[in-house]
């Protein structure tokens, strides 16, 4: 089996390539610059400069890189134009040979705003993004659903971390993890579904190894369901900070998050979380039923497992 990556240089397609190596499977994953080269080859998979978000690669370049694949697999990187890099893929798709059996297009549950209900949310809810970041990959996910010649597969991410993730849930567990004592909206009792980016890569596998089940389908995945309590008191038992919180009422949080500067830094929140009252203070709760029940995928991490795996890889890297 040959699998293209595109994307492979991002947090959650670097982790789609380690997963994808320790099959006996052929991987070869996209990169936009040289720079990510020799990690790339390092894991086992070859790495090859074809970005589609470089207007000198060429539509034919793009479909050479597809030469044999089975699957492709894309993995939009953070800032760049989601849509023209998802439809530049999927036009060289259509240009490839017939051994292509499928796409596999990464999307996220953010993509559904903050503005949730307390229950878990399945397929069929509303996309209603509130960032420029999260309506672009949404319209990229909707792109992508017009290509009715292809077999393709969207997958959903619950709010995802773990090693190299450089988004908005690092930027939160390194807040939670350094602040003297972090603020949560309501006690930080609203539930949260979380993606570890190990087991995300897992569920793409089950989804290709499962792919004439899974065609045409959108599925979310999760692979820890919690609260931001208990996420705060893991990331800060880990690091030996003490657990206490400041549990604000939400009503004064989002008072003092419109305030500007001054209520962010009577916030505490982290810098580049724009959104920190609306985030930690509405629930995010994810049903992923439909995954499992199609592919047999059960996650290995559990929270605190999870986050220990993350900082151990940390360490180890920064070393």
């Amino acid at each position: 089996m040959r699998i293209v990556v595109a994307g492979a240089a991002g947090f959650l397609g670097s982790h789609v390539v380690e997963e994808a190596v320790r099959h006996d499977t052929e991987v070869v994953a996209l990169i936009p610059t040289p720079d990510a080269a020799a990690w790339v080859a390092g894991l086992g998979a070859t790495p090859q400069v074809c970005s589609p978000s470089d207007p000198a690669t060429t539509p034919e370049r793009l479909a050479q890189a597809l030469h044999e694949a089975d699957f492709l697999i894309n993995a939009p990187l953070a800032g760049q134009d989601h849509v023209a890099t998802t439809t530049a893929l999927l036009d060289a798709a259509l240009r490839a040979p017939p051994t292509l059996r499928g796409v596999v297009q990464l999307s996220s549950t953010r993509t559904y705003g903050h503005r949730l209900p307390n229950w878990p949310l399945d397929e069929s809810w509303v996309a209603r993004p509130d960032s420029r970041d999260m309506q672009n990959l949404a319209a990229a996910e909707r792109a992508a659903q017009t290509y009715r010649r292809l077999r393709l597969v969207v997958l959903r991410a619950a709010p995802s971390f773990g090693p190299r993730d450089d988004g908005v849930m690092q930027r939160l567990l390194q807040h939670f993890g350094a602040a003297g004592r972090p603020v949560l909206a309501g006690g930080g009792r609203a539930g949260l579904s979380l993606a570890y980016g190990p087991d995300f890569a897992r569920a793409v596998w089950a989804v290709l190894e499962a792919f004439s089940d899974t065609q045409g389908r959108t599925l979310h995945c999760k692979s820890i369901d919690t609260d931001w309590r208990t996420l705060v008191g893991q990331a800060r038992a880990l690091r030996d900070r003490p657990g206490r919180v400041w549990p604000l009422p939400v009503w004064l949080v989002r008072c003092l998050a419109q305030a500007g500067e001054p209520g962010r830094r009577l916030l505490d929140g982290p810098p580049g979380v724009p959104q920190y009252a609306d985030i930690t203070g509405r629930p995010h709760l994810i049903d992923d039923t439909l995954l499992r029940g199609l592919t047999g995928f059960a996650p290995l991490f559990g929270l605190r497992a999870a986050l220990r795996h993350t900082m151990a890889l940390e360490s180890r890297e920064s070393s």
